[in-house]
């Protein structure tokens, strides 16, 4: 079914930390389980919505849920919030846990090359673009890339947000090696691809992007729930949080 997470490993499970107002599209047990967090969602403030436009948003749901990739996405979610300028815009991100052999060192840029299934991490990079390179607190090697990107369906992003810029949206793919819980005989990857419709707003973008990259988990299914805040079990369908 399109927008179905996929489990990671048989006994782990994905956890990171989500932001304020984001929208979850894959991660749940299907349609129904999709839908049904969806009107939760839409109950916080039950004021806000007629039934028109709570039928239209449930619609719009369910259509950007199917839009998502059959295979290869952990997670994929949208997040509407408004720039500095207070536009309203609209932020998508799609992450992916990526299998890595038991070989030592990750080179996490290649695994970025090799996930999008283009010379990304070796084109010159463009006037406005740059590579970061990163550790987390527990010594973890991350890579981000920071690029504009054109998009195939120009007419549809126009549509929902008309200042939008389809020829130059700014992009940001970032990658880090995860944590091996108990159950894992090898290391994995997370890979995140998130875009926004300017490429002035790549900045906070990547600023949000970060903030999930270095908090994502592996922990194995059965063991004591992590830490701090996560909003978010990616491949626990249909828990909330």
């Amino acid at each position: 079914m399109p927008g179905t997470a996929e489990q990671v490993e048989v006994g782990d499970e994905l956890w990171f930390g989500t932001p304020p107002g984001w929208i979850e599209l894959a991660a749940h047990d299907g349609d129904e389980a999709a839908i049904a967090w969806f009107d939760r969602l839409l109950a916080q403030t039950p004021d806000a919505f007629d039934d028109r436009t709570v039928a239209d948003l449930r619609a719009r749901f369910l259509q950007a849920r199917g839009a998502v990739p059959r295979g290869g996405i952990t997670s994929a979610g949208v997040l509407v919030t408004t720039t500095e300028a207070d536009e309203i815009t609209a932020w998508q991100f799609t992450l992916a846990v990526v299998d890595m052999p038991p070989s030592g060192d990750v080179n996490v840029m290649a695994v970025i090359e090799r996930y999008l299934e283009s010379d990304e991490g070796r084109r010159p990079l463009g006037a406005d673009d740059f590579v970061e390179t990163f550790q987390t607190d527990d010594g973890r090697d991350g890579v981000a890339v920071h690029t504009t990107a054109a998009s195939e369906q120009p007419a549809e992003i126009l549509a929902n947000l008309p200042t939008a810029d389809p020829g130059r949206l700014g992009v940001v793919h970032a990658a880090v090696r995860l944590n091996r819980p108990r159950s894992a005989d090898h290391d994995r990857v997370l890979v995140l691809t998130a875009v926004c419709p300017r490429p002035y707003e790549r900045l906070a973008l990547a600023v949000v992007a970060a903030s999930v990259v270095l908090s994502a988990r592996l922990r194995d299914g059965d063991a004591a729930p992590l830490p701090g805040r996560v909003d978010l079990d990616a491949t626990g369908a249909g828990r909330d949080r």
